[in-house]
């Protein structure tokens, strides 16, 4: 299991986000669930391009970088734990971006595999490496699991960042009125661009017509009636038709509703995430009906457990999290007044009383994730509106 750790990046002071199995995080506007989401695709977009350039795509730059609340002096730092491993990257802000020259390590318990510092010394297992330009640039953890690909500490952190896939503000529009750019993709873009690509692509190839199946099962069970297949017309752009029951013509898919293009696109993205890796979505819950919503979820529970897969969903929607009644463990929220987020749901409010509402109503009362900035005190059920 991977934990999150952020700190003092704009709305995160101090988070620790155990991310298991499909779970939900939850909380106010402003509370920092997109934060959260984007600290994942930061530490993934820089294994690939480098810190400054994560930064500058992921987070909009070094902008309101730093948390209100912290000083000056304090570190901005983004990490992830993996049982004893822990891997800290430290991001110090330098005009519109961030150095990559930073303090970056990775430690196996008390014992230290690598470490660099904002000088540019680097150490690896206690022996000091020189780096050359452009090789300075990049994340130590690139660095040294292409220099040491046995080292099977290392390569188990960067096989666990590989594999991290991060979706936010999906391109529907862009989907609608301009489709798919034909390209040799190999992966789903973060707004979902090239779906239309990918999914021709699942089709066509043997290995990856499970995935294909499972957009295209899903998209019948959540719209039964409205759809019943999906074909593609090739060229430069590739874009995507839809069959209804009983029809022998395709509609365009410049035709059909937002809520089956968004619900494509949550099922596509379940999909493309390679199994044991992780998958995170902001919002999954827009433009669908609640009927939808529900569909997605049991979709994306069975899809996970088949494929060894941790979800991680962001949500406002009361339908969602009701789909987790019972299931408080998995409900982490970003409650204000708690020194380290997210708090574990049944460590917020307690087991039993929840168990006597569902948490969709519990929600929308404010009794959890409120926009209240009162709030209630830590571990107390608020008893203004359920009594």
């Amino acid at each position: 299991m991977l934990t999150l750790h952020a700190r003092n990046v704009r709305a995160l002071r101090h988070l620790v986000w155990p991310l298991r199995d499909v779970s939900v995080l939850t909380g106010g506007n402003g509370a920092g669930k997109t934060t959260a989401l984007l600290a994942l695709k930061t530490l993934r977009t820089a294994f690939d391009r480098g810190l400054p350039e994560a930064v500058s795509l992921s987070l909009g730059g070094s902008y309101n970088l730093r948390s209100h609340a912290a000083a000056e002096d304090e570190p901005i730092e983004l990490g992830l734990d993996a049982g004893e491993l822990s891997w800290r990257v430290r991001l110090i802000p330098r005009a519109a971006t961030v150095d990559h020259l930073t303090d970056e390590r990775l430690t196996r318990g008390r014992e230290t595999i690598f470490l660099r510092d904002s000088l540019g010394n680097f150490f690896y297992r206690g022996q000091r490496q020189d780096l050359a330009a452009p090789a300075a640039e990049r994340l130590g953890l690139r660095l040294v699991v292409e220099a040491h690909p046995d080292d099977q500490d290392v390569t188990r952190m960067a096989t666990l960042v590989r594999h991290i896939q991060v979706f936010y503000d999906p391109d529907i529009r862009g989907l609608r009125e301009g489709g798919s750019r034909a390209t040799e993709d190999r992966h789903l873009h973060t707004h979902g661009r090239n779906v239309f690509t990918m999914l021709r692509k699942w089709r066509d190839r043997r290995e990856d017509v499970p995935r294909f199946t499972f957009v295209d099962e899903g998209l019948k069970v959540a719209f039964p009636g409205v759809y019943d297949g999906l074909d593609f017309d090739a060229g430069q752009t590739i874009t995507a038709r839809v069959f209804r029951p009983g029809d022998e013509v395709p509609n365009p898919i410049s035709h059909e509703a937002n809520g089956l293009l968004s619900m494509l696109l949550l099922l596509a993205q379940v999909a493309a995430t390679p199994p044991g890796g992780l998958v995170a979505v902001d919002e999954p819950e827009s433009s669908l009906h609640p009927y939808a919503i529900r569909r997605f979820v049991r979709l994306a529970r069975a899809w996970a457990q088949q494929h060894d897969l941790t979800i991680l969903l962001a949500t406002h929607s009361p339908v969602l999290l009701d789909e987790f009644n019972g299931e408080p463990d998995r409900i982490f929220v970003l409650e204000r007044g708690h020194e380290a987020l997210p708090v574990r749901l049944d460590e917020l409010r307690d087991r039993e009383w929840l168990a006597s509402y569902t948490l969709g109503e519990l929600y929308t009362g404010g009794e959890f994730a409120s926009a209240d900035t009162g709030g209630c005190p830590a571990g107390h059920p608020c008893s203004s509106t359920w009594e």
